[in-house]
């Protein structure tokens, strides 16, 4: 077996609860009652019936990228893969603004869990990161690129943090069922040690 070398880890939803914190916001903004279990696919906007101009101006306002709390496990899993000596990369599709700069707030809100050595990539084409940094595991909760790695990567593992919107439904709207118990699925981040070797 190969020897894990390279693991990236995606940020929102993946080192924090994203949604859990934004949902109440928006909810009180908007309105609505809209709950984690109604969350059952990534295309989410029709749920406060709003365009994705205002979803990025709501994610500003609500300062989402320098003050919430990752998730417990997220420090015991960076802990236990330096002692594997595992490089770690961290790598987000963050929404981009011209009077906000989401690089350096991001930068900053890692420091405070003295996580800025870590190397973070902002970009949305996830598989070219992958290709050109040789990851040996990927780690997500979106479907997409989960399906978008399998399908173009032989030699880099998958792994799908569970989220209610990466669950049957998306896979049933997508009409690929069939793929449903192919990919691995993870509770939380420290399952990851289990592909470790």
């Amino acid at each position: 077996m190969k020897k894990i070398k390279k693991i990236w880890i995606d940020i929102d939803d993946t080192l924090y609860p994203f949604m859990e914190y934004l949902l109440p916001l928006l909810n009180k903004d908007f309105w609505k009652n809209v709950k984690m279990e109604d969350i059952n696919s990534f295309d989410l906007l029709y749920l406060w019936e709003i365009d994705r101009e205002e979803f990025k101006n709501k994610i500003k306002k609500y300062n989402i990228y320098e003050t919430w709390e990752i998730y417990n496990e997220t420090i015991t899993l960076i802990k236990n893969l330096k002692k594997k000596n595992i490089q770690i990369l961290f790598v987000t599709s963050r929404f981009q603004y011209n009077d906000y700069d989401t690089i350096k707030k991001t930068k900053q809100w890692l420091k405070k869990y003295n996580l800025d050595g870590i190397e973070i990539i902002f970009n949305n084409n996830k598989w070219n990161i992958c290709k050109i940094h040789n990851i040996d595991i990927f780690v997500d909760d979106w479907l997409h690129n989960i399906l978008d790695i399998i399908e173009k990567s032989k030699k880099t593992k998958t792994l799908i943090l569970d989220q209610p919107w990466n669950r049957i439904a998306e896979f049933k709207k997508l009409k690929i069922t069939h793929l449903f118990e192919k990919i691995d699925r993870i509770k939380n981040l420290n399952e990851i040690i289990k592909y470790i070797y």
